[in-house]
């Protein structure tokens, strides 16, 4: 198959050997022409740019915050990454429970590579190491990472490939200190969730994996999986190379990348153009519009729906939940009438089995502590101010 046909198609398998002059092409093709360019970036980057620098000569978007987008949208996101602590060759084998859940991984693969965020390079020999590997992977330094799988809580059907680079060392190279930050969300919840005021809640459709990486940290998002093709996605046991080119989900670097990209830039681009003008706490890519008048709320949400569509931004539906003064966000019952934040009924269950089978245990492991004091601290939010002080034991 042609370099040209690919470049259009991108669902299509390039069989035999490493489609170098392919992927070369798509390199300069971003260099040339920027990240969103690539088929898998849906991004309006001459839109974008125009409203961006408006918002900095307004001063709703600060200069630095705006290098650091564009640099993103025309060479791809780096996610913070110092590709000189990344040399050698190295490959992981993936997890128990992604090949336990291979259907589902392959159906969430099919859709990245049908998308174009993706690519499904060439078959790969069946006791992949690092030896047999040279011959087909041309790059000096590489890392196939280790996948999982995760449970969608809303999709019981569905599960998220996770990406463990803690493992193959991309956690530890990465350096850039924009990416730290604090979530503030529960808090901004809190001031702005008056009485009786009402929340809209929605969700940015597959938030990391819409923005695309840096071309020359793409030999360190490689993977081996199943051949996702659907005449071939139970019967095939040939194992095919991947490589990402859009963001996933286990990159160390994405969440503070996500927060410059939309927290500090395209929501304070929409407040330059009066699209917004409520308060709006976002958190990663959950965001809860709040407000005392419904119609305002439904209205101003309904032009920032909009307003992403046409940035190339889309929403996620199936997260959207219409105004309400009792609304869930974040894990909580936030109800604005009662002033009460409460834990879902669900995980309040799931909490006090928890803590029953520990108070009994003779003994837990250190993972076990940790998850019983991030469930403990999520349950003293719901109580009065003060309550805090019942986890200094801890």
């Amino acid at each position: 198959m042609s370099g040209t046909a690919r470049l259009e198609g991108w669902a299509g398998v390039v069989l035999g050997a490493w489609p170098v002059d392919f992927v070369a092409r798509l390199q300069q093709q971003v260099r040339a022409r920027g990240a969103c360019s690539l088929p898998g970036v849906s991004i309006d980057y001459n839109r974008f740019m125009v409203i961006m620098w408006r918002a900095v000569s307004l001063g709703w978007v600060t200069h630095s915050n705006a290098e650091f987008v564009a640099h993103g949208l025309w060479h791809g996101f780096d996610c913070g990454l110092d590709v000189g602590l990344l040399r050698g060759r190295r490959r992981f084998r993936n997890y128990k429970s992604a090949l336990e859940a291979r259907a589902k991984v392959s159906k969430a693969t099919r859709v990245r590579v049908s998308k174009g965020k993706t690519l499904m390079l060439c078959p790969v020999p069946d006791d992949y190491n690092v030896q047999n590997l040279t011959s087909v992977i041309p790059f000096f330094d590489y890392r196939i990472f280790p996948m999982a799988a995760v449970p969608k809580a809303m999709e019981p059907d569905e599960v998220r490939p996770v990406s463990d680079h803690t493992k193959t060392g991309l956690k530890d190279a990465t350096c850039d200190p924009r990416l730290q930050h604090t979530l503030t969300a529960l808090d901004d919840i809190q001031r702005e969730f008056c009485f009786a005021y009402s929340m809209i809640v929605g969700d940015v459709d597959a938030a990391y994996p819409l923005l695309p990486l840096a071309w020359w940290i793409w030999p360190f998002f490689l993977f081996v999986w199943f051949d996702v093709r659907e005449e071939n996605d139970s019967t095939s046991s040939l194992m095919y190379l991947f490589m990402h080119v859009c963001g996933d989900f286990g990159t160390s670097g994405f969440p503070g990348t996500f927060k410059i990209f939309f927290t500090d830039v395209v929501v304070n681009m929409a407040r330059s153009m009066l699209i917004l003008t409520l308060p709006m706490p976002v958190f990663v890519d959950d965001m809860g519009l709040i407000g005392a008048i419904n119609s305002r709320l439904e209205r101003e949400w309904e032009r920032f729906k909009q307003f992403l569509r046409e940035l190339g931004v889309p929403m996620k539906e199936l997260k959207e939940r219409l105004a309400s003064t009792r609304q869930l966000m974040l894990g909580f019952w936030w109800d604005s009438v009662q002033r009460t934040r409460t834990l879902d009924d669900k995980k309040l269950e799931q909490y006090f089995e928890m803590f029953r089978s520990f108070a009994r245990a003779r003994s837990i492991s250190l993972t076990q502590m940790q998850s019983c004091a991030g469930r403990m601290q999520r349950s003293i939010m719901t109580l009065p101010p003060g309550a805090a002080c019942m986890l200094a034991s801890m």
